[in-house]
């Protein structure tokens, strides 16, 4: 049996109402009132844990014959979280909690910039091998380690990008706002960079369909960079869609749906014809 209760003692509590204990409606947005963001993140983790503790308890079954009574809190799921991530250590150590810095890359380099044709897109880089590849791609490498000595960090370092971040996206900032989305599009392909342009659901919906007219299922046309770059565009390559699921099983075979039509099969034990629905 799975049980799913809002707080430990059995008095109600929902995902709004868990965030909110959380801290991060204020470490969100960008000035000091609270944001309680979109995101059903405590349930969707709550699905999650719920789901290894069903596969636990069914194997546990199994093994010994014996069922068991699952029970998780979602409030115990935001706060197993919070400490995970060391937000709790940040506090006890630090004696301070995270400051909202809106879109920007908490620890990294990661900021949301606009274009000439008034679209939003984020550029991250976190590892220093994006960091290089950013340069690279945007032509302007030169520029962008003179940040280091200017800010006086270490820019192979994520502290060091961080420390930096408002340096590094004064010198991005000009080409992105002169750019259209399409030339920036091609720089965030390049191999080893990383971004993505912010999108509406319908806007993803619509150039999802405008895609898979283009494109066959296979890869032939679309490079498997461009795939990862970006989805949901290349939805239809995905097992998100086709099975609803994210896991893919190396070595699995996909079979199709069976037909709801009764068929025949051959009995092994005494060799008669016999149909099944």
């Amino acid at each position: 049996m799975m049980r799913l209760l809002g707080n430990p003692d059995g008095s109600p509590a929902v995902d709004y109402s868990v965030n909110c204990a959380s801290g991060f409606p204020h470490a969100t947005g960008t000035g000091p009132e609270p944001v309680n963001h979109v995101l059903p993140a405590w349930d969707v983790a709550a699905g999650l844990y719920l789901t290894v503790g069903l596969l636990a308890a069914e194997r546990r079954r199994q093994a010994t014959g014996h069922g068991q009574e699952v029970t998780l809190a979602l409030s115990d799921v935001m706060l197993a979280t919070v400490g995970n991530l060391g937000y709790l250590a940040d506090v006890q150590i630090n004696g301070a909690s995270r400051e909202p810095i809106g879109n920007s890359l908490y620890g990294a380099f990661g900021r949301d910039f606009s274009t000439a044709d008034a679209r939003s897109v984020m550029v991250v880089a976190i590892t220093t091998r994006q960091f290089r590849a950013l340069g690279q791609a945007t032509g302007l490498t030169e520029k962008l380690e003179m940040t280091g000595p200017l800010m006086d960090v270490d820019l192979t370092t994520e502290g060091g990008r961080y420390a930096a971040r408002h340096a590094i996206a004064a010198v991005l900032e000009p080409g992105l706002r002169q750019g259209r989305w399409p030339r920036c599009a091609r720089c965030f392909t390049a191999p080893g960079c990383c971004g993505a342009r912010t999108r509406h659901s319908a806007s993803s919906s619509k150039r999802t369909h405008a895609a898979r007219r283009r494109t066959r299922c296979s890869h032939g046309s679309t490079s498997r960079a461009s795939a990862r770059c970006w989805l949901p565009a290349h939805r239809w390559c995905s097992p998100v869609t086709r099975h609803r699921r994210p896991l893919r099983h190396p070595g699995s075979v996909r079979t199709p749906i069976p037909s709801t039509a009764p068929f025949r099969s051959r009995s092994a034990a005494d060799g008669r014809d016999s149909t099944r629905r």
